[in-house]
């Protein structure tokens, strides 16, 4: 077995952990319909109407919580609301790299709820302490803010029916406060909040991306098949595109990469109805992602260059770099170490120069695996040390749960078991501390390689179980098939015929649904060995 073939019997990850083609990593950010779901509700007018007549009416409605001017207001003292999203930015930046998709709808909702406190400043309505408020939130404190909105929503709640919209957009705000701190406060605020005004897409978005982020995906896509709904009663395009790029991800995510096409491609179709460039350029973006999960190469090639080019014309650099990077995984996984090593370096170039610190951490992965790949194995090692370090700098756990997982992986391919298991064991630890399940799934699997090849079976079994109830909770069809095929060689090992095929069996059917057909190929050959002895 040459070296490349053992390295890519243990799964080797980039930033995006998104589907258990580890191996060639992704799209640093996959941000297809997410990013429009908000920006783009006020190109509809009314949508827009609705927005500006809202946006501050639960602060205007008087008697909704204690009200009373604060000492020393200074009304016409501007607030940045710009600044104080920056502000809660650089306060939550560990969080934050673990949302890139959801980033720029947090901002619009944060935002709003800013927004509406700056408003009702020095207003007979304003509730006490909303001075204080906003100060905290310059500082990048949102616990003032919180206590506030809580109190309104209580209030209005209260009122009954008619002040339902009220107290939803309430939630709303609170959601969005909490949205990089608590995930299950936000997540409460959001569930509330639809509750209370069904028909409001933003809530339903958010909602989406929070159950998404727990790996809730039944529910995520429930949540964007409301939006969904609200998109198509509205005749809203751009929306509805949105939204099938939020479909598309939740089924790339559980590993059904062909619907995830499907959603890609119905999104592509409605951006390019609306000439929205920047939607057009993220639905062609994913589906060279996806093309790429889906083993068809040439496609994922041609949809990045494409997605590349409009990137280019938008001057969208960040996205540009991401897709050299994808582009690099693809030719990475054809085989193209130069050209992937090229590719990389192109991403590397833009990180740099704008000071994309997160990004490079990731590209730094990238390079690691191109290298690996190449039997370049102590620059390899460099790469993915300087991965854990750049992202252990920005306080980015998933990243430097990716750099050990990507190191235990380099020293199980070398044979050294024992650096191995440290390192999988770190990197199983670090991604339990931000319950990052597919990540500890990865880990898992890779720990089964690690007692299969000491000859510790049972232990192997016990890991791939443990990465196979971690795939069923998120509904990861791929990696559900591939612990079936580990859980067969473990089987087939020790002798245990019946169980070996049925576990072999059920990765084959798994396989087939998702239409990979080498993986079909691959268990089914190990199935016919089976039969034959």
């Amino acid at each position: 077995m040459g070296l490349l073939h053992e390295l890519r019997d243990w799964l080797l990850v980039t930033e995006n952990r998104n589907a258990l083609g580890f191996i060639g990593g992704g799209l640093a950010t996959v941000i297809a319909g997410l990013w429009a779901v908000y920006a783009h509700f006020s190109k509809n007018k009314e949508e827009k109407k609705h927005t500006e007549k809202t946006s501050t009416s639960v602060l205007a409605s008087k008697g909704s919580i204690a009200a009373g001017r604060d000492v020393n207001v200074t009304i016409s003292q501007p607030i940045d609301v710009k600044f104080i999203i920056e502000k809660l930015e650089a306060a939550h930046h560990s969080e934050i790299k673990t949302l890139k998709q959801e980033l720029d709808d947090w901002k619009a909702e944060a935002s709003k709820a800013i927004t509406a406190l700056a408003e009702a400043r020095g207003k007979p309505y304003a509730p006490r302490g909303i001075n204080e408020a906003l100060a905290a939130l310059a500082r990048g404190d949102t616990t003032a803010a919180e206590v506030l909105f809580a109190d309104i929503e209580t209030a209005k709640a209260a009122e009954g029916k008619a002040a339902n919209k009220e107290a939803a957009e309430a939630a709303r705000h609170l959601g969005a406060l909490t949205y990089l701190t608590d995930t299950e406060k936000s997540l409460a605020a959001y569930r509330r909040a639809v509750k209370l005004d069904p028909k409001n897409g933003e809530g339903w978005n958010l909602l989406g991306h929070l159950y998404q982020r727990v790996g809730q995906l039944q529910q995520a896509e429930i949540a964007y098949k409301k939006l969904k709904a609200i998109a198509k009663a509205t005749h809203n395009k751009v929306m509805l595109a949105a939204v099938q790029g939020n479909l598309g991800n939740v089924y790339g995510i559980r590993g059904e990469t062909r619907q995830a096409i499907v959603m890609h491609k119905q999104a592509l179709a409605l951006y390019k109805s609306r000439g929205e460039k920047a939607g057009i350029a993220c639905a062609y973006a994913n589906l060279g992602y996806k093309y790429r999960d889906f083993g068809d190469f040439n496609q994922a090639e041609t949809m990045l260059k494409k997605a590349l080019e409009l990137y280019k014309a938008l001057d969208q650099k960040h996205d540009m770099a991401a897709t050299y990077s994808c582009l690099g995984t693809v030719y990475r996984t054809r085989g193209d170490l130069d050209q992937a090593e090229a590719m990389l370096k192109e991403a590397f170039t833009i990180y740099e120069k704008f000071g994309y610190t997160d990004a490079t951490a990731a590209a730094y992965a990238d390079l690691g695996n191109i290298y690996a790949d190449s039997g370049k194995l102590k620059q390899a090692e460099a790469m993915h040390k300087q991965s854990f370090e750049l992202s252990k700098a920005l306080g980015n756990k998933v990243g430097m749960a990716i750099a050990c997982s990507n190191l235990g992986a380099l020293y199980g391919a070398r044979g050294d078991l024992r650096r191995a298991e440290a390192m999988l064991k770190k990197a199983l630890n670090l991604d339990e501390t931000v319950d990052n399940k597919e990540g500890m799934a990865h880990n898992y699997c890779n720990l089964g390689n690690v007692y299969q090849i000491r000859g510790d079976y049972k232990q192997a079994e016990a890991m791939y179980r443990q990465a196979l109830t971690l795939h069923e909770v998120i509904g990861h069809k791929e990696g559900m098939a591939q612990d079936y095929s580990n859980l067969g060689s473990v089987y087939q090992t020790l002798g245990d015929l019946a169980h070996a095929e049925g576990m072999y069996n059920k990765a084959v059917t798994l396989f087939q649904v998702l239409g990979a057909s080498p993986e079909v190929q691959r268990v089914q050959a190990l199935l016919d060995n089976l039969n034959k002895g």
